[in-house]
């Protein structure tokens, strides 16, 4: 094969990226391209490949069985150039001074904001990179070193291949408009007044509405409604001021939410409690700039 029959690694990147993202738009966002370019870009190469990897629909785009088929040795070559440069680096007494975070959608705009300023200044020069990693993936994103740390909820049934450090513990709560009509109960909110209205959800975080499912079932209720899945936090909080949604949180993104108008409702029942924390991959050891920002975060969230 000639050298034009190979694709370049910036757009194995990119297809790779077209897939953690979600689709072509966001992918175009978070590469800092147009939509067109990336496509187009695609589009070379599945003419090097010989047959499409994405289904291009009304909807957006999934990948075919072909893209399917190569995603995974596409990721698994990226994953394998950054790890030999890391190794390379190593061998030869190189700093890394980088630091991968994961996170979910809330701690990643709710948490990480008020920890990152501190560390920058304790550690002058690092470069920081914050990646958007779904609940369910967390132990994967860590085994293959795509991310060094995340942070997330802890689990009662931590998986034994991450070490993981709590931090803070947090309150469940339920957040809404100001205007929301159970805001005018004179009495705090039942399950039954949440099953009648609709929930505003995060599809990274859709692990924390199975929580609210089991609650609404220990009441014999039917599970929440869930109106509508976003990925970013600022549109679930433009969907809230409109009144008529609910969304289910902790007492940090209540935090986070007040400056938009965002109240907290009060209700009848204790939705509980969950510790927050990091985690990293049993098999790595912590470098010190991941401990520097474990110690500050620690610090930090216990001030809150």
């Amino acid at each position: 094969m000639t050298q034009e029959s190979y694709p370049n690694l910036t757009t194995l990147r990119q297809f790779v990226e077209i897939h953690n993202a979600g689709g072509m738009a966001r992918a175009a966002r978070h590469l800092g391209l147009t939509q067109p370019a990336l496509s187009r870009n695609i589009k070379k190469l599945e003419a090097i490949i010989g047959a499409p990897l994405l289904d291009r629909h009304s909807r957006g785009t999934d990948l075919t069985a072909a893209g399917q088929s190569f995603l995974k040795h596409a990721s698994r070559i990226l994953l394998e150039l950054e790890h030999g440069l890391e190794d390379a680096r190593k061998t030869a007494g190189i700093a890394r001074n980088e630091l991968r975070i994961g996170a979910g959608a809330v701690f990643a705009h709710a948490v990480l904001p008020r920890i990152l300023p501190a560390f920058d200044a304790a550690m002058p020069g690092y470069q920081v990179t914050v990646k958007t990693v779904p609940f369910e993936t967390i132990e994967e994103v860590l085994s293959n070193r795509s991310v060094d740390l995340c942070i997330h909820g802890i689990p009662a049934n931590a998986s034994g291949a991450l070490i993981t450090q709590p931090i803070h513990r947090a309150r469940r709560s339920i957040l809404c408009a100001p205007d929301h009509p159970l805001m005018g109960l004179e009495t705090p909110a039942s399950a039954s007044d949440l099953a009648a209205h609709p929930f505003v959800s995060f599809a990274p975080d859709r692990h924390q509405m199975r929580d609210l499912d089991r609650l609404f079932r220990l009441a014999m209720l039917n599970p929440p409604q869930i109106a509508l899945e976003v990925d970013l936090l600022s549109p679930a909080l433009d969907v809230l001021q409109q009144g008529r949604h609910l969304m289910y949180g902790s007492s940090l993104l209540a935090e986070f939410a007040r400056d938009a108008g965002i109240c907290v409702l009060d209700t009848e029942f204790e939705l509980g409690q969950y510790q927050i924390g990091f985690s990293h991959s049993a098999s790595t050891q912590l470098e010190s700039g991941a401990k520097r920002l474990l110690s500050i975060a620690r610090t930090t969230l216990q001030q809150a």
